[in-house]
């Protein structure tokens, strides 16, 4: 079942296609009384994404993606918390997409308080902690938003993530320039679109 919902994933085919193949795993999943574990709460998780991907369903996308981190947090065997992490940030992501940002930052936070404990798994935060800062800058919080800029550029820096890190310092330029620091925002700027070109050779 892990392997078909990895293919499954990772085919090509379109996105409500990826939908219906597994809701039908799903069913098999509940027809054969499987065992609801990190196998399952995967298979919610992104049912949840693509409900929210096709048909812009997001009480759907929450509701299940909340029973996955349900099971994923719950310690039981077979349990997979630190996959919880990426379905705290993709319920802070629906949130957001409908001007929630209340709730979203309450998700965000969840996803980087688990985080703590999963510390290798900077992977998982770095769109959580983007999107968190566009919050502040959306309500003209430009200072916090440059806090949550310089740690996602320490996270970046701390694994060589390149184009997290150009992201960081461009996101931080355009928060220097609305306060009219000219000096942060050239030096930002100008190291962000530097590592950017790089990617890009």
């Amino acid at each position: 079942m892990w392997d078909t919902i990895l293919h499954i994933e990772a085919d090509a085919m379109p996105v409500d296609q990826k939908l219906q193949s597994l809701f039908k795993l799903k069913t098999i999943f509940e027809d054969c009384n499987l065992s609801k574990d990190s196998v399952y709460a995967r298979l919610l998780h992104r049912i949840g994404l693509y409900e929210y991907a096709v048909n812009k369903s997001y009480t759907k996308a929450i509701d299940l993606t909340k029973e996955s981190i349900r099971i994923n947090t719950s310690q039981n065997k077979g349990s997979s918390p630190w996959f919880a992490i990426k379905s705290y940030s993709n319920i802070g992501f629906y949130y957001n997409d409908v001007g929630l940002t209340d709730e979203a930052l309450t998700y965000y936070d969840s996803a980087f308080r688990l985080y703590k404990k999963f510390p290798e798994r900077k992977d998982l935060i770095f769109d959580a902690r983007k999107a968190r800062s566009t919050i502040f800058f959306a309500r003209g919080d430009y200072q916090r938003c440059i806090e949550e800029n310089l740690i996602g550029l320490q996270e970046a820096t701390e694994v060589n993530d390149l184009s997290n890190k150009a992201s960081f310092l461009i996101l931080n330029a355009q928060a220097y320039a609305v306060q009219g620091s000219f000096t942060n925002t050239v030096e930002c700027a100008d190291s962000g679109f530097s590592i950017g070109k790089n990617l890009d050779d």
